[in-house]
């Protein structure tokens, strides 16, 4: 009864906008809330199942569907569907396959929306057979049928004959011609006459032109080719309309399938719409309560902006069966009893509520009586017209009703009023049916605080502020705060005390402390109220700097990893590089091996400078001391040390080298190892030829290079291969003024084409 005050068809109107098709819109619109568990649970269950779909893969697609329904009766009554029409047939299955492909890859829970997707029925023979004979331009296509492909060739060549005859006429009778150019009339090629040579040409006449001066003929010429053309076009339609008609017989077989799949798209159009909507307001899909309760947390009225609406949570637990909501009149009494009743009535429809988590009983019915029911029709005032609609309510409420009365016995004498609305509250109560009421009438609140299934409550008013502030409050019966809102309102102060003191003169000694506790719990509550907000605001302010702190973790270790695989992919690269440059080798007659050398001192070079990042600074390094220089593996004597860096001497060369580059060693003489790259002993058979300093500095090449060339000298061999590569040119330099103070030495050159070329200097050595 007075249902539509609490707005359901404009959340359904608001839906509809969601929707793909007119199917859709039309279950939206038409649906009512049902009373009956098991068609609600069935609505939630599919309900629940959509939205969860919808959260994570988006809405389900409805791809080419239109409203083919009046096309398939037509069908089905042996009528001709258009190419249009047959063309909205074949994309009928577009949109089954569609649905179909995307419920199986929802990896969610479905089983309520398989239900329906499995009784879909495809029929692919019908739309392949439809889109081989009607092209995307409405039109029936050459391959329709062998037929149809004749006559349209058979309709070109003699259009074709026509223009060239044409043109002929035109061209050998231009003096006679009005214009150059050919027309058409009744369908058949026309030329335009002067009328002076009307009568002279041989032809069919079909009247004149407009200006009076000229008249359309068909040359006698081209009537043959007119009546062909004509003959053929009539040909062609037949065989248009036998193929429109065969197919149309096809989709009027099967008529009751494809109504059937309409029904089921309609369905789930209108269940996609309701999660889209779902998704936009943030909502749930609500659960039925088993023991009556109603519960509702966080809940926004749909109908208010989000950015000023109030949540709110709303609860009736067993054993309350009335909720009795009191407070100002401008204080949101009369949103709370429209959100609750409009959430239930939307939950009957397997719509989302927009709340975080809501329980709804099963009511048999909701009884509402919100707003100003005058009628001037039947002469009815405000008051009234509540008693008739409180009046309906008795007549047709059970136990499982749910009735919804705003500001009970309003609009009359307040004395008779309260009395009425407690004598109201006290039939419905014996009677078990639930009721959500609101009112601001003070014997009634003291009504409610005499009964244990009364729960009361009431939405808060700032007395700073003196505005409301829409806050649903449990447990607390608000004032009508009518003194401070007429003082607001521009009331002499001297009014509003005299008033004061007339309610005081009324008010008991109880009253006047029940007023004062309930004042003094609502501050109570606000100040709760305050400081939940703060540490809530400061619990999140913890959370944003542990994900703060978590992202640049997980940042610093993802830059690590990216370090080390541009490294390692680096490294395979020059590895890579490397096995070409040697299988290159092994294929040439004239073997370079120190090209070889080259890409191997990489590899190596690459493997130290890995080594050498995670290398740590010896702090106990200090004048005297025995050091290993890890880049030549040698041994030295630390000469002088800096905050970075240490002179040592390194088989009697001062050099300078940073301290993460040096490690204490206990041995007392130096015992310098060899390089894997300069392999050389004092036989002659086994000593190499080629020393590689590639990649040194200047002094650690000279300490190597002093060591390879005494050790040539012993070997006695006739030359050896200084492998400098080309750089600046400081290491050849360097290598070359060494040489020229060498005494082993009988002379120096720059390497051949075969030797390295200007990368290396050929050394002839002394005969001992």
């Amino acid at each position: 009864m007075n249902q539509d005050v609490l707005e359901l068809k404009t959340i359904q109107q608001i839906i509809t906008r969601y929707c793909s098709f007119q199917g859709g819109v039309d279950l939206v619109l038409e649906e009512v809330p049902s009373f009956s568990r098991l068609v609600v649970k069935t609505r939630l269950d599919r309900m629940k199942e959509a939205l969860a779909c919808t959260y994570r893969y988006g809405s389900m697609p409805f791809y080419g569907v239109k409203e083919i329904r009046p096309a398939i009766l037509i069908a089905s009554k042996q009528g001709i569907l258009t190419c249009e029409e047959l063309l909205n047939v074949a994309d009928h299955e577009s949109c089954v396959q569609g649905c179909i492909s995307y419920l199986n890859g929802c990896e969610c829970e479905k089983e309520h929306l398989t239900d329906l997707t499995d009784s879909l029925v495809a029929h692919p023979k019908i739309t392949q057979r439809i889109r081989l004979c009607i092209a995307n331009s409405h039109e029936v296509s050459d391959s329709a049928s062998p037929k149809l492909a004749s006559l349209r060739k058979q309709i070109r060549s003699v259009l074709s004959s026509m223009d060239s005859t044409l043109a002929n006429y035109i061209r050998s009778h231009s003096a006679y011609l009005q214009d150059t150019i050919s027309a058409t009339r009744n369908d058949r090629a026309v030329v335009l006459v002067k009328n002076t040579y009307k009568n002279q040409l041989e032809g069919i006449q079909y009247g004149e032109s407009a200006s009076g001066l000229a008249a359309y003929m068909e040359p006698s010429c081209m009537i043959p080719l007119n009546n062909q053309l004509q003959s053929l076009r009539q040909k062609e339609e037949q065989e248009i309309e036998r193929i429109l008609k065969e197919l149309t017989e096809l989709v009027g077989e099967q008529a009751d399938s494809y109504l059937a799949n309409m029904e089921t798209l309609a369905l789930l159009d209108m269940l996609f719409a309701k999660a889209q909507y779902g998704r936009e307001t943030e909502g749930c899909v609500a659960g039925l309560s088993e023991d009556d309760t109603l519960f509702l947390r966080s809940a926004r009225h749909p109908l208010i902006s989000k950015k000023t609406v109030v949540a709110n949570t709303y609860r009736i637990v067993p054993p309350y069966t009335t909720l009795l909501i009191t407070g100002p009149n401008t204080g949101g009494k009369t949103v709370s009893l429209k959100t609750m009743g409009l959430f239930v009535l939307m939950t009957y429809c397997g719509i989302p509520v927009g709340c975080l988590e809501a329980t709804v009983p099963m009511y048999d019915n909701v009884f509402v009586d919100i707003g100003d029911s005058q009628s001037i029709e039947q002469s009815l005032s405000t008051f009234s017209g509540h008693i008739a609609n409180l009046s309906e309510i008795f007549k047709n409420a059970t136990r499982k009703s749910l009735v919804i009365l705003d500001e009970l016995c309003s609009g009359t004498d307040p004395k008779e009023g309260e009395n009425l609305a407690i004598a109201i509250l006290e039939a419905l109560r014996n009677r078990k049916i639930f009721v959500i009421a609101s009112t601001h009438y003070s014997k009634l609140k003291a009504y409610g605080k005499q009964h244990e299934d009364i729960l009361l409550a009431s939405v808060e008013f700032d007395m700073e502020l003196l505005q409301p502030t829409y806050r649903y409050l449990e447990g607390f019966t608000g004032q009508s705060n009518a003194f401070d809102i007429a003082l607001r309102y521009g009331f002499e102060k001297d009014i509003i005390d005299h008033a004061k003191q007339l309610k005081k003169e009324d008010a008991t000694r109880q009253d006047e402390l029940l007023e004062l506790l309930e004042q003094q719990s609502i501050r109570q509550q606000q100040y709760l109220d305050q400081l939940a907000e703060k540490n809530m605001q400061v619990q999140k302010a913890q959370e944003a700097l542990q994900k703060k702190q978590q992202e640049f973790m997980d940042q610093e270790d993802a830059l690590l990893q990216q370090a080390k695989d541009k490294a390692e992919l680096y490294l395979e690269e020059v590895r890579q590089q490397a096995s070409e440059i040697l299988d290159d080798l092994k294929m040439r007659q004239s073997i370079k091996m120190h090209e070889a050398i080259e890409v191997m001192h990489e590899l190596n070079d690459l493997s130290e400078v890995e080594e050498e990042e995670e290398t740590e600074i010896d702090t106990t390094i200090k004048q005297g001391d025995t050091v290993r220089v890890l880049k030549t593996n040698y041994l030295a004597e630390v000469l002088s040390i800096s905050s970075k860096s240490a002179t040592v001497l390194c088989n009697g060369l001062r050099m300078k080298v940073d301290l993460d580059g040096l490690k204490k060693e206990t041995k007392k003489k130096p015992e310098p190892k060899k390089k894997e790259s300069v392999r050389y002993t004092h036989n002659r058979s086994s000593f190499s030829i080629e020393c590689n300093l590639i990649g040194m500095r200047v002094e650690e090449a000279m300490v190597v290079l002093s060591k390879y060339m005494d050790d040539a000298i012993l070997a006695n061999v006739s030359f050896v291969r200084i492998i400098h590569g080309h750089g600046t040119g400081a290491l050849r330099k360097a290598v070359w003024d060494y040489l020229k103070r060498c005494k082993g030495v009988k002379g120096y050159r720059l390497g051949g084409m075969s030797e390295g070329g200007t990368g290396a200097t050929v050394v002839m050595l002394k005969e001992s």
